[in-house]
């Protein structure tokens, strides 16, 4: 179809349902919308929400953070410009860091217990993960379970690994992996955060995991460090 063809064509459905509207109640138009373009609606939606995500995962792509952490399941204020995040910048700078640039996501809501694949959050967290762009996720403990199952979180008995280990070995929380992922049947995958204030502000049983393709391993302990530390919670 030309141009034309696809103007006359519109034009005369759009004469023809608003030949059927016009004699209509706004409730009977707003019945007869829902009846028949309910499918239109939700396509138009769907659309908007990967439109939006599709901006998003843009922008923390084009992003080189000096820390990504991600805080799932929250409403809590912990993304940019929280305090958390500006108080995690000061306790870098005195370790004698240069965070340049920290990303602090509070925006996600996904179950990986279950089958969550058609949650746009769950896809967006995936591909954090899978393109290496995120250092940490904090969620609950059996969520976080799931997630590391799959072998998407970091073996905590790696070599890269033995700061957290070291300091932090006594909160291990361990799973089963699925399909060998890890090459053992125990997994030590990430660090029970209750008690901390952190976990005050999101959920008792708050968990850390490491991403396994992070691309800064190593800042993991001094995030750690933070989060235990009584600078957190002032």
């Amino acid at each position: 179809m030309d141009r034309d063809e696809i103007r006359r064509w519109w034009r005369a459905w759009y004469e023809g349902e608003a030949g059927k509207l016009r004699p209509l109640s706004w409730r009977q138009r707003a019945a007869y919308v829902r009846d028949y373009y309910w499918l239109w609606i939700l396509g138009i939606v769907c659309a908007l929400v990967l439109g939006i995500l599709g901006i998003r995962m843009l922008i923390v792509g084009e992003r080189d953070p000096w820390f990504h952490a991600c805080f799932a399941n929250t409403y809590a204020d912990l993304g940019d410009g929280s305090d958390f995040q500006e108080g995690f910048a000061r306790y870098a700078r005195e370790a004698g860091q240069d965070p340049q640039d920290l990303l602090f996501d509070a925006q996600l809501w996904c179950d990986p217990t279950r089958e969550d694949y058609g949650n746009q959050y769950y896809r967006l967290l995936i591909a954090m993960l899978d393109s290496g762009s995120l250092d940490v996720v904090v969620m609950e403990r059996e969520r976080l379970r799931a997630l590391g199952a799959g072998g998407r979180l970091m073996d905590l008995e790696d070599e890269r690994m033995a700061e957290v280990l070291d300091r932090w070995g006594d909160r291990l929380i361990w799973c089963e992996p699925l399909d060998g992922s890890y090459g053992k049947e125990q997994v030590a995958v990430g660090i029970d955060l209750s008690g901390t204030a952190l976990a005050g502000r999101l959920y008792p049983d708050a968990a850390l995991g490491t991403n396994a393709l992070a691309p800064h391993p190593d800042r993991t302990a001094l995030f750690l460090g933070y989060v235990f530390s009584e600078e957190a919670g002032t």
